[in-house]
């Protein structure tokens, strides 16, 4: 009974699935830990850069991932005022 199941474990679709698996938790998780840099890209944050290096260098501590997540999360700076003046 041992003999089918290591033959099972090693079939080669059994090998492709766990590859295929294993690819996308990597893929999954390595989004996940760049996520601070992705949104500073995407809200054109002045600070994009600096949040890159610190989520590249301390996100693995989890507690750098939470700053430079909220960091990018927070405000860019960009804010316009719009003043409407009317000639009377």
């Amino acid at each position: 009974m041992s003999t089918q199941v290591t033959q099972a474990a090693t079939s080669p679709d059994a090998a492709l699935e766990h590859g295929v698996k294993s690819f996308l938790l990597f893929a999954f998780v390595l989004i996940c830990y760049c996520l601070p840099i992705i949104i500073a890209i995407k809200r054109k944050h002045p600070s994009a850069m600096g949040i890159g290096i610190l989520d590249i260098l301390l996100g693995w501590t989890f507690i750098g991932w939470i700053i430079a997540l909220i960091w990018a999360s927070s405000s860019t700076g960009n804010n316009h005022n719009i003043n409407v003046t009317v000639n009377k």
